[in-house]
């Protein structure tokens, strides 16, 4: 025996729905422990445990060994250091004498850049000599700044200009040696030519 049940469209039409009709509420712990939601928590506990393993491996691993090799290493660096300041106060050429660095010597007005900086190297005709360029540098070096700060920027862009400004540096330093004793200059080099 079949129960028949019949609804009425016309009753439910425009009342609000009770308690009957209102979907099933779900419990917290179902509403969390869903199959979408277990997924979600594992793929964020993997990512975090990832993130750990990975800082640990990186940056907490501590091998002994390796951080002893590098304080070792360290060490070695450091008086391969020192033997090679005493071996830059020993000249390698005998005959080539460095100066000191000349830092923005004023040019003369022209164009864009307004000094250079450059470091030389001279190279003398005979290694003997090389006491008498100790004693007359501060005079070179008053040459040097002279003869460069006659020169423009116009003029020392191009490889012609240096040339020149190389030529005269040499003549004006063999006139000055050439006058206090036998000594001469056979070359100059630029090590380092920065116009700013």
């Amino acid at each position: 025996m079949a129960v028949k049940t019949e609804i009425n469209i016309e009753d439910t039409v425009g009342k609000k729905p009770g308690k009957d009709h209102l979907p099933e509420k779900k419990s917290l712990l179902k509403r969390l422990f869903t199959l979408k939601m277990i997924i979600i928590y594992c793929v964020v506990l993997l990512l975090v445990a990832g993130g750990l393993f990975a800082g640990w491996f990186f940056f907490l691993k501590g091998n002994d060994k390796a951080a002893i090799e590098k304080v070792k290493q360290a060490g070695q660096k450091n008086q391969a250091g020192k033997q090679h300041a005493e071996k830059k106060k020993k000249p390698r050429f005998k005959d080539i004498v460095e100066l000191a660095p000349f830092v923005k010597v004023k040019l003369q007005p022209s164009g864009k850049f307004s000094s250079i900086t450059m470091y030389i190297a001279l190279k003398l005709a005979n290694s003997n000599m090389r006491k008498s360029i100790v004693t007359e540098r501060k005079r070179i070096r008053g040459i040097i700044i002279r003869e460069t700060g006659k020169m423009t920027w116009f003029v020392l862009r191009n490889p012609n200009g240096k040339l020149m400004l190389k030529y005269r540096l040499i003549a004006s330093i063999n006139s000055l040696l050439g006058k206090s004793s036998g000594a001469r200059i056979k070359n100059l080099y630029f090590t380092h030519f920065i116009m700013q």
